[in-house]
C-alpha cells in the first residue's frame, strides 16, 4: 500500500516525506532536493543569464532582478513537478500534501499536470523547508492528515 507524500518546499530546496504506514509509524524522508540557484544574489542570477541586459530601457533594475528570481523559482517548481509526475505514474503515492512558502506554493501547483494535481489532498502555505523531519508534524499540528 502506497503512502501519501508531503512535499515540504521553498525556492532553495525541497523534501518529500512519506506519511506513516504499518511498517513506519512516523514521517520519513523519501528524497531531498537542493536548489543552489535559489540562494544566489540578484546580480549573480542576471549575470548567469546569457544575452541579458542588467538594466532595460523601459524597466528598472528592481524589475529585472525580480524576474531573474521568478525564472529560477519557476524552473525549480517544474523540476519538482516532474518528479511528482513520475511518482504518480508509478503509483508511488496515493495523495499529496503540498507545504511551501506561499509564493512558491503557487508556482508548484501551477507546474503540476492535471492528473497529479488531482491527487493533491491539501495545500499549506508555510515555509517549513528548514525544519527537521521529526518536527514537521508538530509545526503542522496534524494539518497534513487528510481524513
Amino acid at each position: 500500500m502506497a503512502s501519501n507524500w508531503i512535499v515540504v518546499a521553498s525556492r532553495t530546496g525541497a523534501r518529500i516525506l512519506s506519511t506513516p504506514t504499518e511498517e513506519n509509524h512516523g514521517l520519513s524522508e523519501h528524497v531531498a532536493f537542493t536548489n543552489e540557484a535559489g540562494r544566489l544574489r540578484n546580480r549573480d542570477l542576471d549575470e548567469d543569464r546569457q544575452g541579458s541586459a542588467r538594466f532595460g530601457v523601459s524597466s528598472g533594475a528592481y524589475e529585472q532582478h525580480e524576474d531573474a528570481h521568478f525564472r529560477q523559482a519557476k524552473a525549480f517548481a517544474s523540476e519538482l513537478a516532474d518528479y511528482l509526475e513520475a511518482g504518480r505514474t508509478t503509483n508511488a503515492f496515493d495523495g499529496l500534501v503540498l507545504v511551501a512558502e506561499p509564493r512558491f506554493l503557487g508556482l508548484l501547483k501551477g507546474s503540476l499536470s492535471h492528473q497529479t494535481a488531482a491527487r493533491v489532498r491539501k495545500t499549506i502555505g508555510k515555509d517549513l523547508h528548514h525544519v527537521e523531519t521529526g518536527a514537521i508534524d508538530a509545526h503542522l499540528h496534524g494539518e497534513w492528515r487528510t481524513s
